[in-house]
């Protein structure tokens, strides 16, 4: 129910994003969209329907920034945003390139998704 947009204003960051296809009990299906390195002045934007979770990882461990805009609350009568973590590295992953990621808490996806990932 947000939309925001990320601009890298120091280091860089491997950004993956992946489209929420479905959810499942305990479960997110979702499709890898784009996997790359933004550097310093790169942007990297995602919003309901498309590029809809994201992770960012400080390239090598290194320092890096981003100056975020963020737009809730764009979908009448509902949350103005919600933040569900996910496991997709240990999710399973069918032949049609989809992965059933794991819904995880936060606390958990912090300690595992650290910038040596």
């Amino acid at each position: 129910h947000m939309v925001s947009s990320h601009l890298v204003v120091e280091g860089a960051f491997r950004v993956r994003n992946f489209d929420r296809l479905r959810d499942e009990e305990g479960a997110m299906v979702i499709r890898p969209t784009r996997d790359y390195v933004a550097e310093t002045g790169q942007l990297s934007a995602m919003t309901p329907d498309k590029d809809n979770i994201h992770w960012f990882v400080p390239k090598n461990g290194a320092r890096a920034v981003t100056f975020d805009v963020i737009i809730s609350g764009i979908d009448p009568g509902e949350p103005p945003y919600a933040i569900e973590a996910v496991d997709p590295l240990a999710g399973e992953v069918p032949s049609d390139g989809t992965i059933r990621a794991l819904k995880i808490g936060f606390e958990a996806a912090s300690e595992k998704y650290t910038a040596s990932v």
